[in-house]
């Protein structure tokens, strides 16, 4: 895709994303929807076609895994942190909002670095983003945590 060419060139993207987003002090929407894009897919670029169906008692049901990236595979996707990332996700392609997400904003314009970014003056821009009262890289770190393990072993 583009000049991605696998797995670990999509994961190295992701972390440069995301290190810029954490260390920004304005936080842009469009980024943090990206990087929980990314971080939900990049499970299936490494196990691709390797996913669980939804049954009819509401239970996730799995293939045997055939390899240590299928293994790997639901390994992320059975992790709480990245159930939520999903969500997220999904929420996003579907225009659901689910879980409860808010936005926090600086409302001191002297303290805004870039005003032709700010979409809302009334609001300023945004300083952090929140998901069920909790700030989102609680959510994001722990299944970033997983994909740098991988990468780092494989």
């Amino acid at each position: 895709m583009f000049d991605i060419n696998g797995p670990k060139e999509l994961f190295d993207v992701i972390e440069r994303r995301y290190t810029q987003y954490r260390q920004s002090t304005e936080k842009a929407t469009d980024d943090i929807l990206a990087i929980t894009i990314f971080v939900n897919h990049l499970r299936e670029w490494i196990a691709p076609e390797y996913s669980p169906t939804y049954n009819k008692t509401r239970c996730w049901k799995w293939p045997p895994a055939r390899n240590e990236a299928e293994q790997f595979s639901r390994q992320v996707f059975e992790h709480p942190s990245f159930n939520v990332v999903r969500q997220l996700c999904n929420g996003t392609k579907h225009a659901k909002r689910a879980p409860s997400t808010d936005t926090q904003h600086e409302e001191d314009v002297l303290k805004w670095q870039n005003f032709l970014s700010v979409r809302d003056v009334c609001k300023g821009p945004p300083t952090a983003h929140f998901v069920d009262g909790q700030r989102i890289e609680s959510c994001i770190d722990p299944v970033m945590e997983l994909y740098r393990a991988w990468f780092a072993t494989h």
